[in-house]
């Protein structure tokens, strides 16, 4: 019975949750407001603050997916060991792109 009770605890530990926090910035160091920050594989996210903040619950093996429209999409693996996250998106020029021809048809 103790060995049952202890791998029922340790698996509990494995699938503990991690509170991630962070800021997001462009590559200019300029906090990004509205980024979406979504547990890959699920329909939970989260939106950064107009300090460019965040603040998500997430289990400790999940990757975290950063998107804002215009720059690159980066993924984050989260370690137990990070809990505070600097996040920096770049330009993306061709997914601008697109969004100019596109909006130019209207």
């Amino acid at each position: 019975m103790v060995i049952v009770m202890a791998l029922l605890q340790l698996s509990y530990q494995a699938s503990a949750d991690v509170v991630v926090s962070g800021v997001v910035k462009d590559q200019n160091g300029k906090t990004l407001e509205g980024v979406t920050i979504q547990i890959k594989g699920t329909d939970l996210a989260a939106l950064t603050n107009s300090k460019g903040e965040y603040k998500l619950e997430v289990p400790e093996d999940a990757t975290l997916v950063y998107s804002f429209i215009g720059l690159k999409t980066v993924e984050k693996k989260v370690e137990s060991k990070l809990s505070n996250l600097e996040i920096t998106l770049e330009d993306d020029s061709e997914q601008l792109a697109e969004i100019i021809v596109f909006g130019s048809f209207f």
